[in-house]
């Protein structure tokens, strides 16, 4: 058991390490390929992503750990655990579209603003089912996609389609991985006929909201600097640059 604990451990730490290796190697790759304009708007687009992954489902991705681990029995995925899995689920697709739908309010690039609203919904979902997979006890299973996958396929598309290309690989890469964590969350067992019950939602949505209150800070504070230079630096008139381009040819695709 002791052994067994111990090569997880280490696997996670690996898979955790080559995805920082491949997040570094996607930002030297752009930023000897993008305009220091262009490399900082993906790295607004990157960041606020990021804050949406971590923040975007208001704290139920957490809450899904701790509420999916006390109802289930080891390897038997109970039915209450289903409702919550379930119940997230529902949270998830609506704070994902809302979360999405707000950015067509913000003065943003068009194309850009586009992507990153369908983008949005994507890391959301990716932040859940990190959560659910977890609390039914596959650590590796559910932050492998997302620590290795998800690096590796942005640098995979931005490599093959190019640099312009940066932040539409954002929302693809986003989708795949969050297809590929939905489809494990089906494998280790997801059951659609228990129902849709509301006593879950609530449970999730309370305990949430206190999770959110305490991570929101700390999440800002590692995230605020981006922002910041975003807003000083004013990269709202970049208008003609490559990175919308590229997003609008692939909308018009």
């Amino acid at each position: 058991m002791n052994g067994s604990l111990i090569s997880s451990s280490i696997a996670l730490m690996g898979s955790r390490g080559l995805g920082v290796i491949l997040e570094l190697l996607t930002t030297v790759y752009l930023a000897r390929h993008l305009s220091l304009a262009a490399m900082g708007q993906f790295a607004l687009a990157y960041s606020l992503l990021g804050l949406v992954r971590a923040t975007g489902s208001f704290g139920v991705d957490q809450a899904s750990v701790r509420q999916i681990a006390r109802a289930s029995h080891g390897a038997v995925v109970s039915d209450e655990a289903q409702r919550l899995s379930l119940a997230g689920i529902a949270i998830a697709l609506i704070c994902g579209a809302l979360l999405g739908l707000s950015m067509f309010g913000l003065h943003l690039l068009t194309g850009v603003n586009i992507m990153l609203a369908l983008a949005i919904p994507a890391y959301v979902f990716i932040g859940l089912m990190v959560g659910q997979i977890r609390g039914l006890g596959h650590n590796l299973l559910a932050q492998t996609p997302e620590a290795v996958g998800l690096q590796l396929a942005i640098l995979a598309i931005v490599v093959l389609s190019g640099a312009d290309s940066a932040i539409v690989a954002l929302c693809v890469a986003g989708w795949v991985i969050a297809m590929v964590q939905i489809a494990i969350r089906a494998r280790v067992g997801l059951k659609l006929d228990v129902g849709l019950d509301l006593a879950p939602m609530k449970r999730l949505i309370s305990e949430g909201f206190g999770i959110f209150q305490a991570q929101v800070f700390t999440v800002l504070a590692m995230r605020a600097p981006v922002f910041l230079a975003a807003a000083v630096l004013d990269l709202r008139p970049l208008r003609l640059s490559k990175l919308q381009q590229s997003s609008e040819i692939f909308l018009h695709c």
